[in-house]
């Protein structure tokens, strides 16, 4: 039952989009058309707890034709046109089966958000007994007065809830429908018939280049903001010159398939043409936000309905931009004739978004109620189960082991030798400018034994001088939004200028502006006495740090900084509280300026760092030496070869490998020192084990919540596995008990005969 109530819940999701796509004229006939009021019928009466519900006749063939569609096309993709047509019989042939099927299926659902309702209006009476106002209990079923009694509930017991189910509706709307018919209306206008006549032109002339003339490779289109085109006429002997609107030419010519300089752009009218060029330069890379661990924003206001505040924007439009509000007031009307279509209406959605959020909403509070019952013993019990299983993989040799050993969740690992000094790294790569492995040069030399060693290293030294480095923007976010109404910056959705385009304002803070990723004036100054800037006369000499020749920053100089920050380890001195401040800075570092991006999930999803052991390292040999080094003092070759500053966490280095300058700091161990090879930890194995505290990630570690400790970690998986148990067990209870004794359903199945006989037909 379960299963079939998860299965319903994603197809009746699954037809809203389809419906809305298709606008109940499905290319394999599976809309009927027919009038509101026959497909209102109602297909199934639905009473529990002496409330009442009901199941459409519309809801029926929104959910059929919507699993039609889905396997039809999931056919038609993967196995071609012969085994979707076979599919399209088969589902034909038992057509009256589907509709039972799925009148039953929604009647059921029916019933199980009912259960919900009930339990959360209990708790709901018990906080507020005005609730009593608004039950829908011993009343005869009106949708009205089910979504006033819904909001009232949830706004009671939890309206983060009712605040997320206006924002499922409000997206729902936006993204399904309103997105789609504005942009479909949008390229009407565009494809419209042209205004202008090509007779007697004598001359097409681009009075004014667009606003953007630079792409990176791979930008999709041309960015035609900015564009004005003139058009010479000479008529009885007089030229006038008009201004050409977008639908009266074509702009042709752009590619950003590789780089290219002034690349050739097109602009065409009629037989005459004129045009512009624009650069395509190199993809920069992307960088991802350092993830920060920010309280999650408590939501107090519920927000204002998609219709409502549709018209609201209809009205300001309405004295402040005439196009704008033109354009608004058709989507709406194709909005509201698409819902007409598919039988549907803005209620109707409203109250579908309401009775999702009843079902998630108890869900949540049973998981969490259930997630209290996780006790120390339980978490005890756990870790002695995780202790044997692991022991049992180690000595049998499985490839489990191997994977616990090398996978991303290593620092679960509860089975040790003490000699095997497990620890934890952050790496701060720098690459070539061509992105490829800087030996390359080195092995093909290699191959005719040409290159020593030495000679190697001299390479390397060489080409780590015209390495370069993009210094991120730390103001910058890539999903942020402007929260300005009217922003300056000229690059910024909010900005309401008459003349958008790329931004060239070296002082321009406008968090959502793209062109800002990397190092620019502000940033330079905010963090001048930091990284020591060097100012001069020219303002443009303002960076954090001295440019070459050629304007790019160099690595060696970024590195230079780098250490300069972070200082000396010294081995004796420095509390934990001066390492996590170490730590902290260099991570700042890597998301500033750090081109391994499969880094930010090794350890574990947004945190930053690598495992190894002196064991099954899967690192290249310089990377895992250098690590070594930095965990245990390693050999003095090492340490002089890799300029290791310090031992222990906090400890850093820098090496080469085949894919560039690896700056690394050691981050933590897995085994303390403070654990040693006791009768205690020995296991029958001749193992010793790792006791529960042992296992610490330092940058994660909270003293007072003691998240970080494989203590922590464990308990979380335990409250995660009995919140599912508590939700699985309320719905099995339900569905294979509750469901037959306390629930009456009766079904009308002959609302949908008419259907049946037209696919009869």
């Amino acid at each position: 039952m379960k299963k079939k109530l998860l299965v319903l819940l994603m197809v009746l999701v699954l037809s809203a989009i389809l419906i809305a796509a298709t606008a109940c004229n499905d290319s394999n006939g599976m809309f009927v058309k027919d009038d509101a009021r026959d497909y209102a019928q109602v297909s199934a009466n639905v009473t529990y707890a002496e409330r009442d519900s009901q199941v459409t006749k519309n809801e029926v063939v929104l959910a059929v034709s919507a699993e039609y569609n889905y396997y039809y096309q999931l056919y038609y993709q993967n196995y071609g046109s012969s085994y979707a047509q076979s599919y399209a019989q088969y589902f034909i042939g038992r057509i009256e089966e589907e509709y039972d099927d799925s009148n039953e299926s929604l009647a059921k659902t029916e019933a199980y958000t009912l259960k919900c309702l009930e339990e959360l209006y209990k708790r709901a009476v018990e906080k507020d007994a005005s609730v009593k106002n608004v039950s829908t209990a011993k009343k005869a079923y009106d949708a009205d007065k089910r979504v006033a009694e819904i909001e009232k509930i949830l706004s009671v017991v939890s309206e983060e809830d009712l605040i997320e189910a206006v924002e499922a509706y409000n997206n729902f709307l936006q993204t399904t429908y309103f997105d789609k018919y504005r942009k479909n209306y949008e390229e009407e206008l565009e494809k419209s018939v042209a205004t202008k006549s090509t007779d007697g032109v004598t001359k097409v002339t681009i009075r004014q280049k667009p606003y953007v003339l630079e792409y990176e490779v791979d930008t999709e289109s041309l960015d035609k903001r900015g564009l004005i085109v003139d058009a010479t006429y000479k008529i009885n002997g007089k030229e006038t010159v008009v201004e050409l609107d977008s639908r009266d030419y074509t702009v042709t010519g752009f590619s950003a398939s590789s780089e290219a300089k002034d690349q050739e752009i097109t602009v065409t009218f009629g037989d005459l043409t004129d045009t512009f060029t624009v650069d395509i330069i190199p993809k920069k890379p992307t960088r991802n936000a350092k993830p920060t661990e920010e309280e999650k924003e408590v939501k107090t206001e519920v927000p204002v309905r998609f219709e409502k505040d549709l018209d609201s924007k209809i009205e300001t439009a309405r004295t402040t931009d005439l196009a704008e509000y033109k354009l608004l007031v058709e989507v709406k009307r194709r909005v509201f004739k698409a819902l007409e279509d598919n039988h549907t209406s803005c209620d109707y959605w409203y109250l579908y978004y309401l009775k999702q959020q009843v079902q998630t909403c108890y869900q949540n509070l049973i998981g969490k109620e259930a997630e209290a019952t996780v006790t120390e013993e339980k978490v005890v019990a756990e870790y002695q189960s995780r202790l044997a299983s692991q022991e049992k993989a180690l000595i049998e040799g499985t490839s489990k082991y191997s994977e616990i050993m090398g996978g991303d969740d290593a620092k679960m690992q509860i089975v040790h030798d003490v000699s095997e000094n497990y620890f934890y790294v952050y790496n701060l790569l720098f690459k070539t400018n061509e992105d490829k492995k800087i030996s390359e040069p080195y092995d093909a030399a290699k191959a005719t034994n040409t290159w020593s060693d030495a000679k190697l290293e001299d390479y390397f030294r060489t080409l780590s001088d015209t390495f370069e480095v993009y210094i991120s923007n730390p103001e910058y976010d890539k999903d942020a939004e402007c929260e300005k109404d009217s922003c300056p910056c000229v690059a910024c959705e909010n900005y309401k200028g008459a003349t958008p385009g790329a931004c060239t304002a070296e002082d321009c803070t406008c968090v959502a502006c793209k062109n800002h990723r990397f190092l620019n004036k502000a940033f330079a100054e905010k963090y001048a006495e930091k990284y020591g800037v060097l100012k001069g006369e020219d303002e443009s000499a303002v960076y954090v740090f001295p440019r070459n020749e050629n304007g790019t920053i160099n690595v060696r100089d970024v590195m230079r900084v780098v250490q300069g920050e972070l200082g000396d380890i010294d081995d004796t001195e420095g509390t934990l509280a001066d390492r996590q401040a170490m730590l902290n800075a260099f991570i700042d570092w890597i998301y500033q300026c750090n081109d391994d991006s499969g880094m930010f999930t090794t350890l574990e999803e947004d945190k930053v760092g690598y495992g190894l052991s002196d064991k099954n390292s899967s690192y290249v040999t310089e990377f895992t030496a250098l690590s070594r080094a930095l965990a245990t003092g390693g050999p003095a070759a090492d340490l002089l070869k890799y300029e290791v500053r310090g031992t222990g966490v906090g400890a850093y280095g820098w090496c080469y490998t085949n894919y560039g300058i690896h700056f690394i700091m050691l981050s933590g161990y897995a085994y303390p020192a403070e654990y040693k090879k006791t009768e205690e930890n020995l296991l029958a194995s001749g193992y010793y084990k790792l006791p529960i505290d042992a296992i610490v990630d330092l940058v994660a570690y909270d003293a007072t919540t003691k998240e970080g400790t494989l203590r922590y970690y464990i308990r979380e998986d335990l409250k995660s596995e009995a919140n599912e148990k508590a939700v699985n067990d309320f719905q099995e209870a339900f569905y294979q008990v509750e469901l037959e004794k306390n629930v009456k359903i009766e079904y009308n199945k002959k609302v949908y005969k008419d259907i049946l006989k037209q696919y009869e037909q």
